[in-house]
């Protein structure tokens, strides 16, 4: 600041107050021999206030709990400090977002210089679900869990980890039942969701059976084959001769056989059995005798008869 001499003061008081720098010039008078002297006296002037810079720092998140504001001051000894929290030393630990204010005083001439630094906060957890599957069965031997992420960054933000084998992917192949788990991290701030998912998996398969049944022959011209089945939940029937009833009646020699599935988990299984088929006649041979007359009153009939079976049934009949 340039000195500056200020306009001459006339007054009759030995003070005088000034309010500027420069040098300040006193004339006083002996007022019985009216001699003078003059003095000079040179004022200074210290307005220089203190220079504060605040070094910014990163942002609160679910990995830094607090941040350590510093304000780096430059001013004459010894310096003192106030921030808007109440506390008096040149820095701060602050756990929570806002505008952090410190007002620093010279310590000699004391002036004094305000500076601010916001500190801001990303504490948002990311929003996580894993859309429910249906169960894995004998038809669906797989399911894919996907992961739905909401969150304050971009998707290539995101991390992902599964309880399983450790799978880094947004989505999971899955063939066995169980609860899955992911944990989904926010690597713009740091911030972890976990959920889980369970999984059904039913593959048990029905059982059949098909006890033994007799022959097809001339006296039973049809067999009727029944499956014993045993499952939890209802089943259909598929026969290799087309047929879908719990049971069929045959009448032709084959080998039969039955898959029966489970109608929640399409498991399944399959039985059969051979029927055989007996329609052959047996053969009947009569040889020859002589008349009956008045000298041979009767003759005995023979029939020779061939078949598979040890016992054979015969009746006779006369013919008139």
């Amino acid at each position: 600041i340039p000195n500056i001499i200020p306009t001459p003061i006339a007054n009759n008081k030995s003070e005088v107050t000034v309010d500027a720098s420069g040098t300040y010039k006193v004339t006083v008078t002996d007022v019985w021999n009216g001699c003078t002297v003059v003095k000079k006296y040179a004022v200074t002037e210290d307005l220089t206030k203190p220079k504060i810079q605040i070094p910014s720092v990163s942002q609160l998140n679910c990995s830094v709990s607090n941040v350590v504001l510093s304000a780096n001051v430059t001013a004459k000894a010894p310096v003192s400090y106030k921030w808007n929290t109440g506390f008096t030393a040149s820095s701060i630990n602050v756990s929570s977002e806002g505008v952090y204010t410190i007002t620093a005083t010279d310590g000699v001439n004391g002036c004094t210089s305000v500076a601010s630094v916001t500190v801001e906060e990303n504490r948002i957890y990311p929003t996580v679900q894993i859309p429910s599957v249906s169960q894995i069965d004998c038809k669906t031997t797989s399911q894919t869990l996907k992961v739905n992420v909401s969150v304050t960054g971009t998707k290539s933000d995101i991390k992902y980890l599964w309880s399983k084998d450790a799978v880094t992917l947004s989505s999971l192949v899955v063939t066995e039942g169980g609860t899955y788990v992911v944990t989904v991290t926010d690597s713009k701030n740091f911030c972890v969701t976990t959920t889980n998912l369970a999984v059904a998996k039913d593959v048990e398969s029905p059982t059949v059976t098909i006890s033994a049944v007799g022959q097809v022959d001339c006296q039973n011209t049809a067999q009727t084959i029944i499956p014993n089945v045993s499952s939890t939940h209802p089943v259909t029937y598929a026969w290799n001769n087309k047929a879908t009833t719990s049971t069929i009646k045959v009448s032709e020699a084959n080998t039969y056989s039955v898959t029966v599935t489970d109608s929640n988990n399409f498991c399944s299984a399959t039985s059969d059995i051979t029927i055989t088929k007996d329609i052959v006649e047996p053969t009947v041979n009569i040889p020859v005798v002589e008349q009956i007359d008045c000298t041979t009153l009767s003759q005995i009939l023979t029939a020779n008869a061939t078949g598979k079976n040890k016992t054979l049934w015969m009746n006779l009949y006369m013919m008139v």
